[in-house]
């Protein structure tokens, strides 16, 4: 029996062998037509998030990979730029051709009818958990958060494991700092049942906890042992204990996973080199260029970074926010979780 499911492989290797091939060539050919489209209209207008000296080298990788196509960035914090596509769109003078941004500003676009839709499996080899509601966003990074500790301030073994062992008598007093977003408790809404979520954040807020501006800050406050426990993001965390920082990651899970990565625009004057631009960063290239320079990958998988190989370790499963819909509901209990921690949502 094991003799004739060897031949069998042997065939089937020498029959899907060609195709293979064949699919492979298509794709080159595929993107090579696009990128002679994008060629023609010769310009990128392109919104990123991050910072000018992130994204500055990943666009030299993709100019070099295709010259003629030269591309304007705008770098803005992704709630700031959301306005002014909604103005400029509904003027019908859209500027920017595509942009990067979290699914929580997905409904906002996505209900006005801005989003384009794009299908890159013709184009490009692309990992299905980075395509986002059919291609309405291609993820090349992601959100994860969750709560590190001092580990000089924090003993072995004493470190939270549970949402529950945050109320702990032993950590009151201004020694947990949070986040003034309220990511960290709006995913929680997804974990668990309302009414208990509800119930934690009331007694959480009893800690006489601080509030930060973001998680940043509460990496920074954890890590210069200002606090004993904070909130942050998995990739924060990571560039923290790289440095040489004094913290670890609390095992609690599940944590939800939100997708961030590229959109295109309907009606942007540069739909082609949108659309080579957000298929490029689905590349291998693309993709060194972003984990190289961005410091920055999908964590879904535990290879794709370091961030994502250490939330692997230390077991934390995810919550993955796959809709519209969800990403809506994100953005409400962001809202609920602020009020509940004292906060006016938005502060």
């Amino acid at each position: 029996m094991r003799g004739k499911w060897v031949i069998t492989g042997i065939c089937l290797v020498m029959v899907l062998g060609p195709f293979s091939v064949s699919v492979a060539q298509d794709k080159s050919a595929a993107l090579q037509r696009l990128y002679e489209a994008a060629k023609k209209e010769g310009r990128l207008v392109l919104h990123d998030g991050s910072s000018i000296e992130q994204i500055t080298p990943i666009i030299q990788v993709f100019e070099k990979r295709f010259t003629g196509v030269k591309v304007q960035v705008i770098v803005q914090p992704s709630p700031s730029i959301i306005p002014r596509i909604i103005v400029e769109a509904q003027a019908g003078k859209l500027s920017i051709d595509a942009g990067k941004a979290n699914i929580s500003h997905m409904p906002t676009l996505n209900d006005r009818g801005f989003l384009r839709k794009l299908d890159l499996s013709k184009v490009v080899d692309i990992d299905p958990a980075n395509v986002w509601e059919g291609g309405l966003l291609h993820v090349h990074t992601s959100i994860v958060p969750g709560i590190l500790y001092n580990t000089n301030l924090v003993s072995k073994g004493d470190e939270p494991r549970t949402w529950e062992d945050l109320l702990s008598p032993k950590w009151k007093g201004g020694k947990i700092y949070l986040a003034s977003m309220g990511v960290l408790h709006a995913s929680m809404f997804f974990t668990g049942k309302e009414s208990e979520v509800m119930d934690h954040i009331k007694r959480l807020r009893d800690q006489q906890i601080v509030i930060k501006v973001d998680p940043r800050a509460c990496v920074a406050d954890v890590s210069s042992g200002e606090a004993y426990i904070g909130e942050c993001f998995a990739r924060t965390f990571m560039m923290a204990k790289e440095r040489g920082a004094p913290v670890d990651l609390a095992p609690i899970s599940p944590q939800v996973y939100i997708p961030d990565g590229t959109f295109a625009l309907n009606g942007s004057p540069h739909p082609s080199a949108a659309e080579l631009w957000i298929a490029w960063r689905q590349t291998p290239e693309g993709r060194e260029a972003t984990l190289k320079f961005g410091i920055e990958a999908p964590e879904i998988r535990c290879t794709n970074s370091p961030s994502a190989q250490y939330l692997c370790n230390k077991g934390i499963k995810f919550r993955v926010l796959q809709t519209v819909e969800e990403a809506r509901r994100f953005n409400e209990y962001q809202d609920k979780a602020r009020q509940l921690l004292g906060l006016k949502p938005g502060k």
